[in-house]
């Protein structure tokens, strides 16, 4: 008996015993999402609808049919769910989103916030994955082998559910700090072993406000513009360094539950694949102010760097209806594409630090 036999009947005895205990939706094998969807040779999706609400249902289906599970890890990472089917080890990573990320009521509340269009989109969206999850119940080929891994099935793809994904992939991408927290427990270390006045010396060493020595993009002899760094290296105040001092202990404390958590995090983005784009910082952006070009619009580069990974971070999909004609890729999980190209412009993110 092969493997995927074996996978497909354990997914058929799990579907038997736990559907009652789901909230299904009512579907036959025969049911078909509204659009028309035409892959190229390589795979990607190109959908044909006939309007935005077909258009997004369709995009539903055909995400959950290639990335269902990949779905399920990022819905539950928004909730702080993931150790319910992945283990202990991501207790506390579940524990951190409880508290700082959003709570159902103020998930909705950013649902009811969005205009009528696209609560449209989203609830459509997820008319789509949810016939594709109720169909894979049906059929339990259709559903990802890690489901029968685990020992659990998949419930409805709800709209908050997006918005859950969103929230959590926001914060991996677009919530950075100044590491003050990381910047104390290296000080708090270093005065541990070499004193006071040595450990100030060693800390300016290492994070000087400002460092004319570091590599730019531009080599001086080239520069067009003003050198911000031209005052020299300035190391920061004894004042600040008192302050600094003051607060240690709880700082240390803070910096010793900030591994932890970020060990629960670099977990699951290894789930994800992106654990490199997270502890790498690498992502790119160029500017150009339309002062600059010939047609005088602003150009944006974005190069956001999330690794490599079986299934990729990216979903790539074409979309096309009355008004919409656009290729692009999305974290799976939600409709739309978050960089694309149209027939009159190209749009893009990318991902920065900032205090």
């Amino acid at each position: 008996m092969t493997r995927r036999r074996q996978l497909t009947i354990g997914l058929a005895l799990l579907v038997a015993a736990s559907a009652p205990a789901l909230a299904q939706t009512v579907c036959t094998p025969f049911d078909q999402p509204p659009g028309t969807v035409l892959r190229d040779a390589h795979g990607v999706p190109h959908i044909f609808a006939s309007s935005l609400d077909d258009l997004s249902f369709t995009n539903g289906y055909v995400e959950a049919q290639d990335r269902l599970f990949e779905m399920e890890v990022l819905r539950r990472a928004g909730k702080g769910t993931l150790s319910e089917v992945l283990g202990a080890s991501l207790l506390e990573m579940d524990t951190t989103i409880r508290r700082d990320l959003y709570t159902a009521a103020e998930r909705q509340a950013q649902f009811d916030a969005l205009p009528a269009a696209d609560q449209e989109t989203l609830s459509r969206f997820a008319d789509g994955v949810t016939l594709y999850i109720c169909q894979a119940r049906l059929d339990s080929s259709k559903l990802p082998a890690e489901y029968a891994a685990l020992g659990f099935l998949p419930d409805d793809w709800t709209a908050l559910d997006t918005v859950a994904a969103a929230d959590f992939l926001i914060g991996v991408f677009g919530a950075f700090g100044g590491d003050e927290v990381h910047d104390a427990a290296f000080f708090f270390d270093v005065k541990s072993r070499l004193g006071r006045a040595r450990a100030r010396r060693v800390f300016n060493d290492h994070f000087p406000l400002f460092d004319p020595q570091s590599p730019v993009t531009i080599p001086q002899l080239e520069k067009t513009f003003d050198d911000p760094l031209r005052h020299s290296t300035r190391p920061f105040s004894s004042r600040q360094l008192r302050v600094l001092e003051q607060y240690l202990p709880s700082l240390n404390a803070a910096a010793g539950l900030s591994s932890a958590e970020a060990q629960a995090r670099a977990t699951t983005e290894d789930l994800l694949g992106v654990r490199a784009a997270r502890h790498h910082l690498a992502s790119n952006a160029i500017l150009v102010s339309g002062a600059l070009t010939d047609t005088g619009n602003p150009i944006l580069l974005g190069g956001p760097q999330v690794g490599y990974a079986i299934p990729s971070f990216f979903f790539e999909v074409g979309l096309h209806a009355p008004g919409i004609d656009a290729e692009g890729v999305t974290p799976p999980a939600g409709p739309g594409m978050v960089i694309g190209r149209t027939r009159d412009f190209a749009y893009t993110i990318t991902s920065g630090i900032s205090d």
